[in-house]
């Protein structure tokens, strides 16, 4: 067979690559029903997303080739509970509980990240309009907290009746906290969203960021860089756990800053160039300031946003061609 073209194999291996991985999603997303149904008959259904989430790495890191490397992962580790997800019955000397996990969202590839890190005992939150698709049944079942957008009235209860479930079966959560997906060529984050912080002051637990690597030079639209000119690998860096035993309503502005601070900060760390831009790749035109090193809250305005690539649509987020999810786990379509 000829060679093809470089104009026309990469477009060809993103769509290619794309495809792969969601059908990879579909196909594990299938079998976590099934897997949900069986420990909630034990009484484990805490565990779920914790089990499926190693199931899609598993599967989906080698069908895809990438591997996830993780710097800091003893931070999400649990001393009160055992390797079932069981509450030990003696609490004595128990110095790690339950937390908020908060990630930076670039595109549907941390996914991949989710899977590689995710907690024990750990759920999501998500807007109540995944509970009607068929990864529904599943998050259902896995104790998902969902959300109604549209209703900030329900939205504000049914976050309150998570945290409530969260002390009762101390439990932690999951989400990205800029409550879009996000993709820059240089490292930067959008502001972040308080809802998060409101939940994790009021159950009291504290904030664990997790910051995945810039990879705009891997994957974008129109891109599937890995194992092509660049490394096979994401880097991800787990952060110390931020307390907020103690902490009030008022204290969130301040809790905000620090911690997107102190994730923007590792992300610019670990975060790599990326092999240089082919002639071809109309995409590595774009061109964006760095994000600035302090978060201007209480009100921050929004950070410069990329111009949009060409054919897509910039969403009023400022993220490019992306759709809001609330500070959630959400499986999308490629970008």
């Amino acid at each position: 067979m000829l060679p093809l073209p470089r104009a026309i194999a990469r477009p060809l291996r993103y769509y290619c690559a794309a495809t792969v991985y969601l059908s990879t999603m579909g196909f594990v997303g299938s079998a976590a029903t099934f897997v949900s149904l069986v420990l909630n008959a034990i009484g484990q259904g805490y565990m779920t997303n914790y089990y499926v989430a190693r199931i899609f790495y598993i599967v989906a890191s080698r069908v895809m080739g990438v591997k996830v490397r993780v710097e800091g992962a003893e931070y999400l580790e649990r001393d009160d509970i055992d390797s079932a997800g069981r509450m030990k019955a003696d609490q004595t000397g128990v110095t790690t509980g339950p937390a908020i996990v908060m990630n930076n969202h670039q595109s549907m590839l941390d996914i991949l990240v989710v899977g590689k890190t995710f907690p024990r005992q750990t759920t999501m939150i998500s807007k109540q309009s995944i509970m009607f698709t068929p990864l529904g049944p599943f998050m259902l079942l896995a104790g998902c907290i969902f959300i109604d957008r549209a209703n900030p009235t329900a939205a504000r209860k049914s976050l309150h009746e998570g945290v409530q479930t969260m002390k009762r079966h101390r439990l932690g959560v999951w989400i990205f906290p800029e409550g879009t997906r996000h993709q820059s060529p240089t490292p930067s984050m959008l502001p972040l969203k308080k809802g998060g912080f409101h939940t994790a002051v009021e159950a009291q637990i504290p904030i664990i960021p997790v910051v995945t690597e810039n990879y705009w030079w891997a994957y974008r639209q129109g891109v599937w860089g890995f194992g092509e000119d660049g490394p096979n690998e994401l880097r991800v860096k787990v952060l110390p756990p931020i307390p907020t035993a103690g902490l009030t309503i008022d204290d969130i502005p301040e809790l905000v800053t620090r911690v997107r601070d102190q994730m923007l900060v590792a992300l610019r760390e670990i975060s790599r160039d990326g092999p240089a831009p082919h002639a071809d790749d109309k995409t590595a035109q774009l061109s964006v300031g760095p994000a600035p090193e302090k978060s201007p809250l209480p009100s921050p305005p929004p950070e410069e946003a990329p111009k949009p690539v060409e054919g897509s649509a910039p969403s009023e987020s400022g993220s490019n061609g992306t759709e809001e999810d609330e500070g959630m786990v959400l499986v999308g379509r490629p970008e």
